[in-house]
């Protein structure tokens, strides 16, 4: 691997660096296989943001952090059968292997399954059971917001309600889960956003407005989002 071209993706270069010699030294040791994910990949990353590494060993090895030049790298370590088996059984793991970059891949494993993932991925739809959950948790959120008048006690039922309305969206538009890292940057590219609005015109007042604003933002979005999931539920029972 010819450094300088072949990380030039890594945007910082403590990062790139960390890469490098991580690669290194696991090749070194045997490793089958490995890539990159998280924020590094997608080019998201921060100056000082943990590196996600994913190496791939004949035999699997443990899970390692270590902090390196103030930089967490987080190394897990796997058989590429691992990977397959756990690829199938865990929708967060589509988002990882999507945004993948595949750093050692001699026998081509790790391209097929990140192939395999984007087309679940591309394909995957929300299961029923998982919309009616969340649609009555969301109802119920709402129920009850209408009937708190107290402004403190709204805005904690609000904050505690936030992730699963973020989950309400993504099953809404067919997404899977994402890892906590990764909701943030997922809900303003989701495809069918609340209402058809932009994301500075539900995503920042829900977040960062006044109160009454909050609670009217938190309510359109809300409600947007168990119609759609009543809807879709319906569609699927009558197909």
């Amino acid at each position: 691997m010819n450094r300088a071209e072949d990380l030039q993706f890594i945007q910082h270069e403590r990062h790139r660096q960390l890469v490098w010699q991580a690669l290194e030294t696991a090749l070194g040791q045997g490793a089958v296989a490995a890539l990159v994910c998280g924020s590094v990949a997608r080019g998201t990353a921060r100056p000082g943001s943990d590196l996600d590494l994913r190496v791939y060993w004949t035999q699997a090895r443990p899970f390692h952090a270590s902090w390196q030049t103030g930089i967490l790298v987080e190394q897990h370590g796997q058989t590429l059968a691992q990977a397959a088996l756990q690829l199938g059984r865990a929708n967060q793991n589509l988002y990882m292997w999507a945004e993948a970059r595949l750093l050692h891949d001699p026998e081509g494993e790790l391209s097929r399954l990140q192939q395999r993932a984007l087309a679940v991925l591309s394909e995957y739809q929300t299961p029923v059971a998982e919309k009616r959950a969340l649609r009555h948790w969301l109802s119920t959120a709402l129920l009850k917001l209408g009937l708190i008048t107290d402004e403190l006690q709204a805005s904690f039922l609000i904050n505690t309600t936030l992730w699963k309305l973020a989950e309400g969206l993504c099953a809404a538009n067919n997404r899977p889960i994402p890892p906590s890292t990764l909701m943030w940057e997922l809900l303003p590219t989701l495809p069918s956003p609340p209402h058809g609005r932009q994301p500075h015109e539900w995503l920042r007042p829900l977040l960062t407005g006044e109160m009454d604003t909050r609670r009217e933002t938190f309510r359109q979005v809300c409600d947007w989002v168990v119609t759609i999931l009543a809807d879709s539920e319906v569609s699927i029972l009558e197909t």
